[in-house]
């Protein structure tokens, strides 16, 4: 608990003039004032916090969703915060929603009300970013104050959101589903002919009813001789937790191409988006400023693409981690981050000398390049984790092969 900072003003100032009174031997009328002032504050704080002493998290519940959750660099995000208190008791409480480095577009991410059961807290502004990027939105900070305003206990309600910004404009397709048998759709099979697709083969109308075929997502091709021919389109056992985490480095701006953190982020899109059609579930992990991870869990469904909070990543899996590994102790983070989950996991070091030589008098362009990608490889090889070197223009060919590689880990 603390004084509100009104209060904690006025008692810093009593105090020094309480001092300054005794020193300089003042009329003992100011004396007194100040120091009867002092020791009301004093025994009103003790008091007070007996009231907010049993206020926690648990009196409170919240939620923050974001529209759109894909929104372009320069663009507007609106942020919408319901706020919810489960006691009969009626509370001034301040409430400030962590933007995590976004700029704030229209109305204020802080408020201070009287809540109340059954009257809601809707806070509603909007944010905004010059940097392509996947920033969080929260937590959710509460003041509870008393009565007369004096006293505050501060609350932290681990509500978060998540937006993505991009420095172009990126349409996403509808949900896919493929039709089975039944009549029904069901999510995780597909109709994109190169869903899931490791080789091609054809099977009769009677091998396709047999308990294995059964597995699988059928597509009839032909009708020759009185014998349905079928291709395999996806497996449907298919089914993998996919990582995919965002390293340092990627601040750059490129002329021509743009950041290349949002290069980055559109081709993680872009496979997301046909693996979420296959069944997998889909996790992100992005480091911060202050050299720590949050995690999100991407969804996917007829309202769009969304992000939820996650305290963890999975236990099983397969990691797909892209960085420059330019920040200080990256390299034991991230493999003590992969040592906690099973399964495949491979590093892709990303090597942008080549964009950035482009901008360089020539005897710098070269000296750059050189000592990139000596730094790459010899941090590859002190890592314990299969990695992968490749240039901006590779990475899609690079995180393709990755993809394809390794073994799934079947949930």
């Amino acid at each position: 608990m603390r004084l509100s900072r009104t209060y904690a003003r006025i008692y810093q100032y009593s105090s020094f003039l309480l001092v300054y009174s005794i020193v300089m031997a003042s009329h003992p009328i100011i004396t007194l004032a100040t120091l009867f002032f002092i020791i009301y504050i004093t025994s009103y704080t003790v008091l007070a916090s007996r009231d907010l002493h049993d206020v926690s998290s648990e009196w409170f519940s919240s939620s923050i969703t974001v529209t759109p959750t894909l929104a372009l660099v320069g663009g507007k995000a609106i942020v919408k915060l319901i706020l919810k208190l489960k006691r009969r008791l009626k509370i001034p409480i301040e409430i400030t929603v962590g933007i995590d480095g976004l700029e704030l577009a229209g109305g204020s991410n802080t408020s201070s009300v009287v809540t109340d059961v059954g009257n809601d807290v809707i806070l509603v502004f909007e944010v905004t970013s010059r940097v392509a990027g996947i920033h969080k939105l929260g937590p959710v900070m509460i003041g509870a104050k008393d009565r007369m305003g004096l006293l505050v206990k501060e609350i932290s309600l681990p509500t978060v959101a998540y937006v993505i910004f991009l420095d172009e404009s990126r349409r996403i397709p509808p949900s896919t589903t493929g039709y089975v048998s039944s009549g029904l759709s069901e999510p995780g099979l597909s109709r994109h002919p190169y869903t899931g697709l490791e080789d091609d083969f054809r099977i009769s109308l009677p091998s396709a009813f047999t308990p294995t075929a059964k597995l699988i997502d059928w597509k009839r091709l032909a009708k020759t001789g009185g014998d349905e021919i079928y291709v395999k389109e996806h497996d449907r056992r298919r089914s993998v937790n996919m990582i995919y985490g965002l390293g340092s480095g990627f601040d750059i701006y490129i002329p021509g191409k743009g950041s290349v953190h949002g290069l980055v982020i559109n081709l993680i899109l872009q496979s997301i988006l046909e693996q979420i059609k296959e069944g997998s579930q889909i996790w992100l992990l992005q480091q911060t400023s202050d050299a720590k991870f949050f995690f999100a869990r991407v969804a996917y469904d007829e309202a769009g693409l969304r992000l939820e909070g996650a305290e963890t990543l999975p236990r099983h899996g397969r990691i797909f981690y892209l960085s420059r590994m330019v920040v200080d102790g990256e390299n034991d983070d991230v493999s003590e981050l992969i040592s906690a989950v099973k399964g495949d996991a491979i590093i892709l070091l990303l090597n942008v000398s080549s964009e950035v030589g482009r901008i360089l008098p020539g005897h710098l362009a070269e000296r750059v390049k050189v000592e990139e990608e000596r730094r790459l490889i010899d941090l590859a090889a002190r890592l314990n984790i299969r990695c992968c070197l490749t240039a901006l223009d590779s990475l899609p060919e690079a995180l393709r092969r990755a993809i394809s590689s390794g073994h799934n880990v079947l949930q």
